[in-house]
């Protein structure tokens, strides 16, 4: 064994997993290690994962080696161990089982100690058989109950050619001992009671029959250092065979014809869980002074097994854990069957209803454990955002055809490559292109997967044995990521508007998907403005620019025409004018379109519609078109009557300045607030079709979420960088409408329902708090009154933070304002305190 290398190896550079169950076992196997590796630099050890691994190569090969925990064994132990090691290396293609077994000798299979048995598939056999999961039925006849799985194709493959060369020439057992052996002497030295990994001698190597007499007429070997390999059935169960008789009690429980060669406790708990090769070294009686040796050849055969490994044929099998969950779905899909039968046959019996009986048979624990993982995952409703995408007044059908038709969406969509980075100018229909990908939402699929994966992650639980209510932390939810996408073979996931974001979260979301694309199946497809980071992260990738055709924007307006006035969609001519020069204006961007159709629509005349038209076909073309078509719309706002430009600055202020999307209730309740109200008047309701007509395109009902929205995300941009003082003025109304909201006796407190007359409380209790910071000095009095109520304040503390409200209601006014961070409302205070005066404390409603 070399030492160390300090290679840069991420975790999916491991194909092969190596387990030995014993210490003693496991010493071998590192030393056969043609270099060890450092810890993979991507490598974070989950909390379910006890295994203690060690890393390196043979060959060509990358091996993570790990044993069963200290004093522990048998099948559930090698399944924890196996699963875990899955979990941690999902791209591991197949494992070894290597160690010692219990040789059974006959007389066709003379088997002697230090020799060693590789499971083999035999007839109807997979290579191993479950010894203690046989049935007695009648007549005398046994009967199998366990179905364990042969070993992966490609080790099958390489065990040919193996037995292939071994019929011409001695295996390399004796060799790579001998340098085993030079590299490290000390390994092969016996102490007193420590015997090392040389051969035990002939002497002492003994068999005995079922009367525990020695047998002598065995034949002898020209080199009994020298193990032979043999091939076939290895028998595993958790029943300790100690001696010649539990050996032969163990054989009376075998089916006929079902020849065993050896035994042992752990494989049965891996072939169906760890797609492996089970190798074992023959110690009859599992004699401890042969232990070493046995451990040191099983070792060494599956080193010379390894070197018939192509490498490439390994990197091009499935995943261990992708095999394991195909033949557990086949396995389920089985097991369905069969309940459903059962349940039949007990209506008929009974009469139960089958919905009851199907329900009965799903253990009450495991569908409680199965929520709380969802639960603990979160959810998140994508196919309500696809359905919104579907709605014509935000695609418009049959445009961005020739995107779903070009080679690089084919190449994209039937896995050809790993990326498709569509970049595009605000407008241009990314978003309509990304959710048209043909791609449907899959959250069933990951759901069902999930469920797949439930004895891999549980959530961590409390010493009382609760499921703990923790958020996965970012680690977490990537490796489950990972591991689902590797069960699934190929995902596709489509990520729009990437720049959408912050910079930090960018730089975060570009290295996220670079280790996705490196250690999963994943293809991405990427909308995103063209912004230089981006670019140079996806400079390699294949790339497709979204824009809107003349044919995409003619179909869009052919759509988007019906909104227009009656008289000018019964003027063919007028409508032909329209879309031509629309078209030819927006060159490119749906968004822009968009807004010039919008600004017709104030139009009264035929003469008036085409001097506008001939102002359109004059505008800058593309993004820098984008700024002149807003500035048109607040200047056709502008010139509106003054009631009507209030209203549409006062929606437009908190549609583009709330802290969230704004729910069409939440946004009625808000605009109904007046200063001088005690209780909310629904008299002042406005008719939001109303007030969203007045603000010349520039908003839009979105009817899938019940929401008012911006047209596009650079309307937010726009009255950000260009329209400052609108939106500070209106911010401080914003502010001073939270607050008077929370002071209504028609608002409930925490722990009473939220009536119909409350549905803004939520957002004002989160959020007034955010809005006041700038506008503190002029809005001291309404803080001041609001504090007043204390189980309304209270109940802000709860939702902004982790102060339970019950404590929070007890707080004095300073209180209140240290936490809300209101650092003149606290100085106003204590100057009141200070004059010794209750002013503050008692100052009437400001609003009265």
């Amino acid at each position: 064994m070399s030492s160390a290398n300090e290679t840069d190896l991420g975790r999916d550079s491991y194909t092969i997993g190596w387990i030995a169950a014993l210490p003693v076992e496991r010493a071998p196997a590192e030393e056969l290690l043609d270099t060890t590796h450092s810890r993979p630099f991507d490598f974070t050890q989950p909390d379910t994962d006890h295994n203690s691994y060690t890393w390196g190569c043979i060959g060509e090969q990358n091996i993570v080696i790990a044993s069963l925990e200290a004093g522990i064994y048998g099948s559930t132990a090698a399944t924890t161990t196996a699963l875990s090691m899955l979990s941690s290396f999902p791209h591991i293609r197949f494992g070894l089982l290597v160690g010692i077994g219990g040789g059974i000798p006959s007389a066709s299979r003379d088997i002697w100690l230090g020799d060693i048995v590789v499971s083999q598939p035999s007839g109807s056999e997979g290579g191993v058989i479950q010894y203690d999961r046989v049935k007695a039925k009648s007549g005398g006849v046994l009967e199998r109950k366990d179905l364990l799985n042969k070993p992966p194709q490609v080790l099958l493959t390489a065990l040919s050619n193996l037995q292939a060369k071994h019929k011409r020439k001695i295996h390399g057992i004796p060799r790579i001992m001998k340098e085993m052996q030079e590299k490290n002497p000390e390994m092969f030295v016996s102490e007193p009671g420590e015997p090392g990994y040389e051969f035990q001698g002939l002497m002492n190597d003994r068999l005995f029959d079922v009367d525990l007499q020695e047998v002598t007429n065995r034949a002898p070997r020209l080199k009994p250092d020298a193990p032979k390999v043999h091939y076939g059935i290895i028998a595993s169960g958790s029943v300790l065979v100690k001696d010649a008789k539990s050996r032969q009690e163990l054989l009376n429980h075998m089916p006929p014809n079902c020849e065993c060669l050896c035994y042992e406790m752990e494989a049965a708990g891996l072939m169906n869980s760890f797609p492996c090769l089970v190798i074992r070294d023959a110690d009859a009686h599992k004699n401890g002074q042969w232990q070493p040796y046995a451990s040191a050849t099983a070792a060494a055969f599956a080193k010379e097994l390894l070197g018939y490994v192509p490498h490439a044929d390994v990197k091009q099998s499935r995943t261990a854990y992708d095999i394991v969950k195909h033949l557990e779905t086949i396995d389920e899909n089985i097991s369905t069957f069969g309940a459903h039968v059962e349940n039949v046959q007990a209506i008929l019996v009974d009469g139960n209803d089958m919905q009851d009986l199907l329900s009965s048979s799903q253990s009450e624990r495991t569908r409680r454990e199965n929520e709380a993982i969802f639960k603990w995952l979160g959810s998140s409703d994508t196919a309500a955002r696809f359905n919104e995408y579907k709605m014509p007044d935000k695609c418009q059908p049959g445009t961005g055809r020739w995107y779903l038709e070009s080679s690089q969406f084919k190449n994209w969509s039937s896995g050809t490559v790993r990326n498709l980075f569509s970049p595009g100018i605000p407008g241009a229909g990314k978003t309509c292109h990304s959710d048209h990908s043909g791609l449907k939402p899959t959250r069933q699929i990951f759901q069902r997967n999930m469920l797949s994966l439930l004895q891999l992650r549980r959530p961590k639980r409390t010493n009382a044995g609760q499921t703990a209510a923790l958020t996965p932390n970012r680690v977490e939810l990537v490796d489950c990521m990972i591991t689902m996408a590797n069960a699934l073979g190929q995902v596709h996931i489509v990520v729009d508007d990437l720049e959408e974001c912050s910079e930090e979260t960018l730089r975060g979301s570009l290295i996220l998907h670079k280790e996705l694309t490196n250690k999963a199946p994943i293809h991405f497809l990427i909308t995103a403005r063209p912004l230089p980071t981006i670019r140079e992260h996806f400079k390699d990738d294949l790339k497709l620019e979204v824009r809107a055709t003349d044919i995409d924007v003619g179909l869009f307006l052919a759509g988007r025409a019906q909104s227009l006035p009656v008289w000018i969609r019964e003027d063919d001519d007028l409508v032909s004018q329209i879309e031509n020069s629309i078209a030819k204006a927006a060159n490119g961007m749906f968004l822009l379109a968009r807004l010039h159709l919008d600004s017709l629509k104030g139009q009264q005349t035929k003469s008036e519609v085409e001097s506008a038209l001939h102002d359109i076909r004059n505008l800058p073309t593309g993004f820098d078109a984008l700024k002149v078509a807003y500035d048109g719309a607040i200047q056709r706002i502008d010139l509106q009557m003054p009631n009507e430009r209030k209203w549409a600055r006062r929606v437009l202020s908190w549609v583009v300045r709330a802290k969230r999307p704004l729910f069409s209730e939440e946004l009625q309740h808000v605009l109904a607030v007046r200063p001088d109200d005690k209780t909310l008047d629904q008299k002042n309701f406005v008719s939001l079709v109303q007030v969203v007509s007045l603000c010349a395109g520039l908003l839009t009902i979105n009817h899938t979420k019940d929401a008012i929205e911006p047209v596009h995300h650079t309307t937010r941009e726009y009255f950000k960088i260009h329209q400052q003082d609108w939106m500070q003025s209106g911010e401080q109304e914003m502010a001073r409408a939270c607050l008077r909201y929370l002071t209504l006796d028609s608002t409930p407190a925490q722990g009473k329902d939220i009536s119909k007359n409350s549905v803004f409380l939520d957002y004002a209790s989160r959020h007034w708090s955010s809005h006041t910071a700038k506008f503190e000095e002029y809005l001291q009095e309404e803080i001041k009154w609001f504090f007043r109520h204390k189980e309304r304040a209270a109940h802000s503390v709860a939702v902004q933070g982790t102060y339970y409200s019950e404590n929070a209601r007890h707080w004095d006014n300073l209180q209140y304002a240290t936490y809300f961070g209101l650092p003149l409302v606290f100085r106003t205070l204590v100057v009141d305190h200070e004059r010794g005066t209750e002013e503050s404390m008692a100052r009437i409603d400001p609003g009265a």
